[in-house]
């Protein structure tokens, strides 16, 4: 919420959370920045590089995707719709993979 409210600002726009684009669960991940992670050696590569992998406590991107997908789809309910109107009327999507 905090990157949409800085967005916003000065916006007026509503917010509003949506359950499926929280942002993904990275485990024992959470909270590192990219010079611990790299020190993580194959295991944060792996993570990074297979959609089905999941260390223990994190949410593996293959079933992160699929609610991404969902929360698009009732934005844009046909495949390729262009987008018109105000640039307001079309929601942004941001995610944080690490601070």
């Amino acid at each position: 919420m905090e990157t949409a409210e800085a967005l916003n600002a000065g916006r007026g726009l509503q917010i509003r959370q949506d359950r499926d684009l929280l942002d993904t669960n990275y485990g024992p991940y959470s909270g590192k920045n990219w010079e611990e992670l790299d020190k993580q050696g194959g295991r944060w590569a792996r993570y990074m590089a297979d959609p089905h992998c999941a260390p223990k406590g994190a949410e593996s991107f293959a079933v992160v995707l699929p609610n991404c997908a969902q929360a698009i789809s009732l934005w844009f309910p046909t495949p390729y719709e262009p987008v018109s109107g105000p640039a307001s009327s079309v929601p942004a999507l941001g995610s944080s993979v690490v601070p």
